[in-house]
């Protein structure tokens, strides 16, 4: 490799995140909702806790059904996103690693590590957000019971 050729070892990481960017603007642009059946677990979680919450409200029962299809979809977007994402971005780079030992070997990444760093970042669009949510009203709802006098 000569001294003007450089070393872009970001450019795959920039161009799964322009991945990401595309997807989910054509999505809200054209109202796709089929990655959140791949990427969200919250949505299946909200939707089981809403149900659960309009049946015990309105029916004065409290719901005891199972909802497996809510269930399924959580574990398997999370399954997806903590599992097979990670494990396809390794096994990308540990195949990569062994093909090339060039300096140019990085960008020259397999269609299974940008699969799995795909997934990497449309999974963590979901959970940073969530998970910085839960914190705030987990705090919320610790001053708020605070405030609250006790009786006696």
């Amino acid at each position: 490799m000569n001294e003007q050729t450089k070393s872009y070892s970001w450019l795959p990481w920039l161009i799964s995140i322009s991945i990401i960017v595309l997807i989910g603007t054509l999505a809200s642009y054209y109202s796709w909702n089929w990655y959140r059946y791949v990427l969200d677990p919250w949505t299946a979680a909200n939707g089981l806790a809403t149900i659960v919450a309009i049946n015990e409200f309105g029916q004065g029962i409290a719901d005891v059904g199972p909802h497996w299809e809510y269930r399924l979809q959580a574990l398997a977007s999370l399954i997806t996103i903590f599992v097979i994402g990670p494990s396809l971005w390794i096994y990308g780079e540990l195949k990569n690693e062994k093909k090339s030992a060039d300096d140019e070997a990085h960008l020259k990444k397999g269609f299974v590590w940008y699969v799995g760093a795909i997934l990497i970042c449309g999974g963590l669009v979901f959970a940073v957000p969530a998970t910085i949510t839960k914190g705030i009203v987990f705090n919320n709802t610790w001053e708020s019971a605070a405030q609250i006098p006790k009786c006696g």
